[in-house]
This record gives structure tokens, C-alpha cells and sequence, in this order.
């Protein structure tokens, strides 16, 4: 009787799973495969959350900074509509003399102003905390 030629590669893996040593390591590995899946899973899962866990503390920083910029804008505007409503201060730059009036204004308020001027109409400066 005729046989079909049989496959070298078919026949060496035979061989090869013949051995104790070699059936053992891959039961072995198939064994351990399961605690490397669940490993890269708990690794993936915790980066994930230490993602998501920067990025809320991103924002809440960002939203803080916000909040605190828009009270500083509303406390500048305040303080300075106050100002150009003060009748001292529209007689002393009518009189020339708001140099004096903002020199005062300068350590009391707590806007730390690094300069504060008045100008007119035209757009020229009148008058300014620094000379």
C-alpha cells in the first residue's frame, strides 16, 4: 500500500511533545497565562484611573484659577468704576494734582497695581502713580 508522504514539521512537533520536560513547560505556561492576563489587566485598569484622576485635579486646579481671576476682575472694575466716580478725584485732574491722590491709593489697596494712571479723552496720560 501506498502511504502519503508525511510532514516533517507534523512529525518533528510529535517528537518534541513525546518528552515529559516539554509537556510539563507547557503546561506550565498555560498555567501561569492566566496570572499575566489578569496582571496586565490590573496594570492597565490603575493607569487608567491615575489618568482619569490627573486629569480631575487639571481641572479643578484650572476651574480655581478661573474663579479667582474672575474675582480679581470684578473687584478691579469695581474699584477702579469707584474711582472715576469720586469727585475728589475729578477735581484733582481737573486741578492737575491726581499724581497725589493715586500715590495714596497705592498701599492700601490690595490689587498690587504696578501702575495705575489717569488719561484723557485724547488718550495722553494726565497723571500716574509713578512720575
Amino acid at each position: 500500500m501506498f502511504s502519503a508522504p508525511r510532514d516533517p514539521l507534523l512529525t518533528r512537533i510529535k517528537n518534541l511533545l513525546a518528552r515529559l520536560h516539554i509537556r510539563l513547560l507547557i503546561l506550565v505556561l498555560i498555567s501561569v497565562a492566566p496570572a499575566f492576563v489578569i496582571i496586565s489587566y490590573t496594570a492597565w485598569e490603575q493607569r487608567n484611573e491615575a489618568r482619569n484622576a490627573s486629569e480631575q485635579q487639571f481641572l479643578k486646579v484650572v476651574h480655581d484659577f478661573a474663579a479667582k481671576q474672575r474675582v480679581l476682575m470684578d473687584n478691579s472694575h469695581l474699584f477702579l468704576a469707584s474711582l472715576a466716580r469720586d469727585p475728589l478725584m475729578r477735581n484733582a485732574v481737573q486741578r492737575g494734582r491726581c499724581g497725589d491722590i493715586l500715590a495714596n491709593l497705592r498701599q492700601p489697596t490690595s490689587f498690587h497695581y504696578s501702575d495705575l494712571f489717569v488719561a484723557g479723552r485724547d488718550g495722553h496720560i494726565l497723571c500716574s502713580i509713578n512720575p
